[in-house]
């Protein structure tokens, strides 16, 4: 787009139009706030000292959104409780325009909503509040009170004389993001997303060593005024607070004297941060600077908790942080959206995966070193939700004014040694902490499924074991005793073949008892005298009748098997018993004789131990399990062991 310049009614100085749309632009050399009626220029006002950015981004900065080329045209500056944030006013390609907001490197484009519909009053917004706007849902991240600071550049409305501005964020689910604009009547309403840096491909920016840039040379020369020591702030005017390293004294770092904001802290809680603060770390390729520490605590049940937490710094992707409790690292990243309901009874789900309600609890800030991007105290607190679906957890802090989530991901601590290039080795973890990934788990899963072929080879060996045996009926004899008969001695059978390979040989015994008893000595002898097999059984059966119950009790028939008996030829000697008092009452029984008879028992002891190590490993599973939600708001078990396992 051709650009169109005009000349400025008070220094006469040349005026260019990036944007055909401005409506209101300022003087590069006087500084006059300019409104443009078409090609006129009228003053009305003056820009005064605009506050210096602390992004590499200024006007004339390029870059594309949704493959579309942008130039950046125009800003208008905000200050707040954490210090100033730019609102920078992007042309695009196609001639529309949008904004890219900048806060504490975090990166936002939205575009005005036409038509919003009537927006809700200021003083009805509350963080953490479900928000139904323009047909998305959000939830309200924060409520911000706003100073107007000042603009420069064009702009596609008239903005220059703004005292007190409220704004409030909403976050919708992924990097959805709204904002309501409560500077005018009625408010606007902004919708877009959250954008990384590389997402924006930015060129012609601002020399990152001069200007205040975030990469610019750290502030030397300050000293703490409470002992003297030297101050140094790594983040330059990011930094809101600093902790001194030498007497802890909390101080205001935005304040060219460093005021002091809290005078100490309490001696019993200073702890010394396992990565020195300067360090600087490679995650993924990028170097992470350690620039805050802090030890945070919970109390439950009235144990008290006591994490640490380690503030990180990228000029290009912001901040997050490292946690450490008894061991446990993890690496934290503040979510831009929020996540959505769903993950089940008090749960959330983010990014396609389900999270389980842990705990819930007021965190409070109990010491802290190095230098923050919020006013920092000791004794600060939120109220604080935990979510798990290890190896992530979702954290959620809620203060008056803002709600944030995070999302964390478990981390060896070999990893955060080698990264930081710790010489002194991180202690090993302790217990089970929240997100910890079971190392049982999936180990039940895939002994199942090797159970599951192996118990299709056992069916396969059965299936052919019963086909293939020859369950020969080689024997069958039917015998009467009778004290009346004599046939109450010992006797034995004709002989018999066992014909084939050494197979097994079943003998059965078959009565007609009833309410009785007998006992039979057996002996299968081989003809030749070479093997024998002894064997005693019992057959007993008896039934009645008791208070209207019928029962019964054994069973008229009984058998034996006899494993690995070679072939040849054989006899049964025989020598049946009677209880004396039935010795006069005969009964009637058959002998009978198998080859080679297909058992069903050994597939079964073979499936049960196929099966002991997957129903092992699902308890050793489970009892981690048991270990992890024992202290959570959700323990499987009312009982308190009074173990400090978390």
């Amino acid at each position: 787009m051709t650009e169109r310049t005009a000349g400025c009614p008070n220094c006469g100085a040349e005026i260019v139009f990036r944007w055909s749309g401005a409506v209101q632009t300022s003087c590069p050399a006087c500084g006059s706030v300019l409104v443009r009626h078409d090609l006129d220029l009228t003053k009305v006002g003056s820009v005064g000292d605009v506050p210096p950015s602390m992004s590499r981004i200024q006007l004339g900065t390029e870059g594309t959104y949704n493959r579309l080329p942008f130039v950046v045209v125009g800003r208008i500056i905000y200050e707040y409780e954490r210090g100033h944030w730019s609102e920078w006013h992007i042309r695009l390609a196609d001639s529309s325009s949008a904004w890219l907001s900048d806060a504490q490197t975090e990166y936002a484009i939205t575009k005005q909503v036409a038509s919003p519909g009537t927006l809700p009053p200021a003083d009805t917004y509350r963080p953490g509040q479900p928000v139904a706007l323009h047909g998305a849902q959000y939830s309200v991240g924060s409520v911000t009170r706003a100073l107007y600071s000042g603009v420069e550049g064009e702009l596609p409305f008239e903005y220059w004389d703004k005292l007190q501005v409220i704004f409030v964020d909403l976050k919708g689910t992924a990097n959805a993001f709204a904002t309501v604009d409560f500077s005018e009547t009625p408010a606007m309403l902004f919708a877009g997303e959250y954008v990384t840096y590389d997402d924006l491909h930015l060129t012609n920016l601002r020399d990152e060593s001069i200007g205040g840039g975030p990469r610019a040379t750290s502030i030397k020369g300050l000293n703490c005024p409470q002992c003297g020591a030297a101050i140094e702030l790594r983040t330059g005017a990011l930094a809101l607070s600093v902790a001194c390293p030498s007497c802890a004294a909390i101080l205001d770092a935005q304040d060219p004297n460093l005021a002091i904001l809290q005078e100490h802290q309490e001696r019993s809680g200073r702890v010394a941060p396992k990565i020195p603060l300067g360090t600087t770390g490679n995650f993924a390729g990028e170097r992470w600077q350690a620039i805050g520490f802090q030890v945070r605590g919970i109390r439950v049940g009235g144990t008290e908790y006591n994490w640490r937490e380690y503030l990180l710094w990228n000029a290009e992707r912001g901040f997050r942080y490292l946690t450490e409790y008894d061991g446990h690292w993890n690496e934290v990243a503040v979510l831009k959206g929020a996540p959505s309901e769903g993950g089940g009874s008090a749960g959330v789900a983010y990014n396609g995966e389900q999270f389980k309600h842990f705990q819930s609890a007021v965190a409070t800030t109990q010491f802290a070193l190095g230098e923050f991007p919020w006013q920092l105290r000791t004794g600060d607190h939120v109220d604080a939700d935990d979510y798990i679906a290890p190896p992530h957890m979702l954290s959620r802090e809620a203060s008056a004014d803002e709600v944030t989530w995070s999302l964390s991901t478990y981390t060896a601590p070999q990893r955060i040694a080698e990264a930081f290039k710790l010489t002194t080795p991180l202690p090993a973890p302790h217990g089970i902490f929240a997100n910890q990934p079971n190392p049982k788990a999936g180990v039940a899963r895939t002994l199942l499924r090797a159970f599951s072929v192996f118990t299709l080879v056992a069916v396969a060996l059965m299936a052919a074991r019963f086909a293939l045996a020859r369950n020969d009926k080689v024997f069958t004899e039917n015998r009467r005793y009778s004290v009346s008969s004599g046939d109450t001695a010992a006797f034995v059978t004709r002989v018999f073949a066992l014909d084939g390979h050494t197979s097994n040989v079943e003998v059965r015994i078959d009565t007609d008892l009833s309410n009785a008893w007998a006992y039979f000595n057996l002996a299968l002898l081989a003809e030749d005298g070479s093997v024998g097999y002894d064997v005693g059984r019992e057959v007993s059966n008896y039934a009645g009748v008791d208070g209207g119950e019928s029962w019964h009790e054994g069973s008229p028939h009984d058998k034996v098997v006899l494993p690995a008996v070679p072939p040849g030829k054989y006899y049964l000697r025989v020598d049946p018993e009677r209880d004396p008092a039935d010795v006069n009452t005969p009964f009637s029984y058959t002998l009978s004789v198998r080859r080679d008879v297909p058992r069903l028992w050994p597939f079964l002891i073979a499936l049960l131990l196929l099966a002991v190590p997957p129903v092992l490993a699902y308890f050793r599973e489970l009892a981690f399990e048991f270990g992890r939600w024992k202290e959570s708001d959700h323990p499987w078990s009312t009982t308190d062991s009074g173990d400090d396992d978390e």
